[in-house]
């Protein structure tokens, strides 16, 4: 379900999302995971009064593990993180809706290689006929850019 403070006129009319807008949304949750995760490798110190080695392979996986679910919760729930919202981007599946649990999961960890291989992947956009990089087509999905009437 889209959420309340978007019309169904708005999503309709959407533009394909820019690379800029995008990375404008990337950038602002990076510094929210960036504050999720300083809190998450915390909890091992706190708890146990040592904590994980920053060259941990455990450390880097968790991690990893941590953004996909973040970017999986909020795709699967309104379409948006506080990125996307400040920057008036959702998340859609190819019908116009919010995507299922299973739909943004795929997306998040197929968007790793997009993103680690130098952005490669979200750089197909700028070939692509509707607009979409490769972890969005390999999904399924796509992300707009609405404007409020």
């Amino acid at each position: 379900m889209i959420p309340n403070s978007i019309t169904v006129d708005e999503i309709n009319n959407a533009k394909p999302a820019s690379l800029g807008r995008k990375f404008a949304a990337m950038l602002y949750d990076g510094f929210l995971l960036l504050a999720i995760l300083l809190f998450v490798d915390s909890v091992p110190t706190v708890i146990y009064g040592e904590g994980i080695p920053a060259d941990s392979h455990f450390l880097k996986v968790f991690n990893l593990l941590v953004i996909v679910l973040f970017y999986t919760y909020f795709w699967s729930r309104s379409g948006q993180t506080l990125g996307m919202k400040t920057w008036r981007l959702i998340a859609l599946n190819e019908r116009n809706h919010v995507m299922s649990t299973k739909q943004s999961f795929k997306r998040a960890v197929l968007a790793i290689p997009s993103f680690l291989l130098l952005g490669a992947g979200l750089f197909v956009q700028i070939w692509d006929p509707e607009k979409r990089s490769l972890h969005e087509r390999m999904s399924a999905s796509k992300t707009v850019h609405y404007r409020p009437h």
